[in-house]
C-alpha cells in the first residue's frame, strides 16, 4: 500500500511541467489555446529555469542505480 501512494504522489515530468506554464501565460494574457510556437520565449526560460531548481542534481544517477540489479551492474554502467 505504501508503495501505490508513493507511484501516485510521482508526477510525469510534462504534468510539471504545465503546471508551472498555464499559469505564466496567464500572467501573460496568453490562453491555453494559443499556438506553442507563439509563447513568448522568456516565459519558456522562466519556467525551465524554476523547473531546473526544483530538480535533484543527482536525477540521472538516481535513475542508473535504480535500474541496476547489482551493485557491480551499477558499476559497469558508471565507468563505461
Amino acid at each position: 500500500q505504501a508503495r501505490q501512494s508513493a507511484d501516485a504522489a510521482v508526477r510525469r515530468p510534462t504534468d510539471l511541467f504545465y503546471d508551472k506554464i498555464i499559469p505564466a501565460l496567464k500572467e501573460q494574457g496568453i490562453t491555453r489555446a494559443t499556438s506553442r510556437k507563439e509563447w513568448p520565449h522568456d516565459v519558456l526560460r522562466n519556467v525551465f529555469q524554476q523547473l531546473l531548481l526544483e530538480t535533484p542534481r543527482d536525477l540521472v544517477s538516481r535513475q542508473m542505480w535504480a535500474s541496476c540489479a547489482s551493485s557491480a551492474e551499477l558499476w559497469n554502467k558508471t565507468t563505461t
